[in-house]
């Protein structure tokens, strides 16, 4: 038998979906969001799935971070009621996004519990959908004939809505191309030696057998003045799976404190609506490496010998911008070399070692 679904329109978004033991999945109506996000929702009972379908009828490419909430709710006893949160960046290549363990078999639809109302077989649902307002700006210096040099600032105007979000959801920007990179800016809170931070990070979108390594400078910036704007400088490669940044990157007692100027608060609006601005600024290499084909030693066929060629370009423009930075330990990885079933990288201290290479 096929469900009967009633939706009324946005902001309510309450379905209620008779004759749901009988069906094993179910799709809500389609509404919109913010006049181009085309979404429904799916349930699908037998496999205690509900996700989240997002499509943009205008545009081939979106990138829309979006809160779901979801209830489920209960008929006996309000405050059993089940909810799911997430906070998710949709785009084109992932358009779909939920929960796979949600308990739709083996509690929503247990009739003792109360989900499932006895006269007619009807599960209801509530749902608050909102999406980030955000803007970005990227700005690139095509002048600069040593380095691919670009900043990207990211201002997020409803932060005050995510500050309890992201203890547990990982707040990720717009991307933006460094070279061969796509990168994003990636937000949470941690907790160290009951200390409350804010955590900034530098992400790489995927993994691709490219990587750059560059310097970086990410901020946390200040609306009263720029010079109380908070900086920090580092250096790796960009492009591999392990995010660079810092867990500690600033108190965020601080960042949230009204008068500091880091979260800014507009008085003709709630709370949600205070602006926080964030952005990193880099330098990457130009670099080159030749990879030959592996060969075999004759006669020794336990032993490879490869030949690599690793090119720096302006690498005595990059010793002269190094020394104004205060980075310590500062070195210049290569990309990951293969030698037989070996990971191998080059390392060069442009500044010197004062260790012994390991």
């Amino acid at each position: 038998m096929k469900p009967k679904l009633e939706a009324p329109p946005p902001p309510t978004r309450r379905w209620a979906i008779t004759d749901f033991t009988e069906v094993e999945s179910v799709l809500s109506n389609r509404f919109k969001l913010n006049g181009s996000l085309n979404c429904r929702i799916a349930l699908f009972s037998t496999c205690d799935s509900i996700y989240l379908q997002v499509n943009d009828t205008l545009r081939t490419e979106f990138d829309s971070l979006i809160y779901f909430k979801i209830s489920i709710l209960n008929t006996l006893n309000a405050s059993n009621s089940m909810s799911r949160v997430f906070l998710y960046r949709f785009t084109q290549k992932e358009r779909s996004y939920g929960w796979n363990d949600v308990g739709l078999s083996s509690t929503v639809l247990d009739p003792k519990l109360g989900f499932i109302s006895n006269i007619d077989d009807t599960l209801t649902i509530t749902t608050d959908i909102r999406i980030l307002d955000e803007s970005t700006s990227f700005t690139q210096d095509n002048n600069e004939s040593s380095f691919n040099c670009g900043k990207f600032t990211w201002t997020v105007r409803n932060f005050g809505f995510l500050v309890e979000l992201i203890k547990n959801h990982k707040l990720m920007s717009p991307s933006f191309i460094a070279e061969d990179c796509i990168l994003r800016i990636s937000i949470h809170r941690s907790v160290i030696d009951d200390v409350d931070y804010l955590s900034l990070f530098l992400n790489s979108e995927e993994q691709t057998e490219k990587s750059n390594w560059c310097m970086f400078r990410m901020s946390v910036l200040n609306h009263k003045s720029s010079r109380e704007s908070i900086h920090r400088d580092s250096h790796g490669r960009i492009g591999e799976t392990k995010p660079i940044g810092w867990i500690d990157f600033m108190e965020f007692s601080r960042f949230i404190e009204p008068n500091k100027g880091f979260l800014v608060h507009d008085h003709d609006h709630d709370h949600d609506d205070s602006t926080a601005m964030f952005s990193v600024s880099f330098q990457v290499i130009k670099e080159s490496i030749e990879y030959p084909k592996k060969c075999v030693l004759p006669h020794k066929p336990d032993l490879f010998s490869n030949f690599y060629i690793w090119k720096i370009e302006n690498f005595t423009k990059l010793k002269d911008r190094l020394k104004k930075r205060k980075i310590t330990g500062l070195d210049v990885k290569s990309q990951t070399l293969k030698i037989g079933d070996q990971d191998l990288r080059l390392v060069i201290y442009p500044r010197g070692n004062k260790h012994k290479a390991l």
